[in-house]
């Protein structure tokens, strides 16, 4: 399987919906702190279906912020049946966002009702259907943006 930032160039997912398959942790979280096995190794790693990308494809996740949001909501929530889980690579595109990206979250989260994903991804599906019905779709169960207040860097 392919990595992410290694095989894989993150732009070429920058702003994709790209639907989570497994999350694998390295470390975890007890009492607010984040037990972790070392500096090396991810915190965690995402398998990930992408249209952009023709196989499943695994993503790091390096950054602490973004570990304990994707924990919060793969260990603490749980998954459900009938849910998914959607993540896109956040693009930080103003001057300040760029210069201190590599210090900031980069994984926006979404859970959608099963089968989102693939209906987002279809073109077919989103021509025959009504704007009322669309926006109902567009619609998260559980949305985790890491940065929802900072216009600054984004």
């Amino acid at each position: 399987m392919r990595t992410l930032g290694k095989d894989i160039a993150w732009n070429k997912i920058n702003g994709k919906f790209c639907h989570v398959f497994s999350f694998t942790h390295h470390a975890s979280v007890r009492n607010r702190e984040i037990e972790s096995t070392g500096v090396s190794i991810p915190y965690a790693t995402l398998t990930l279906e992408c249209e952009e990308v023709s196989e499943h494809i695994e993503c790091p996740i390096i950054h602490k912020l973004d570990f304990v949001h994707l924990w919060k909501i793969f260990k603490e929530r749980g998954g459900r049946e009938d849910e998914e889980v959607l993540v896109s690579r956040y693009k930080y595109i103003t001057v300040l966002g760029k210069l201190f990206s590599p210090f900031l979250p980069k994984i926006h989260i979404w859970i959608y009702k099963k089968g989102s994903y693939n209906n987002f991804t279809s073109k077919s599906w989103q021509e025959k259907t009504h704007a009322e019905e669309l926006a109902m779709a567009a619609r998260p169960i559980v949305e985790v943006n890491p940065f929802p207040d900072n216009r600054f860097l984004q």
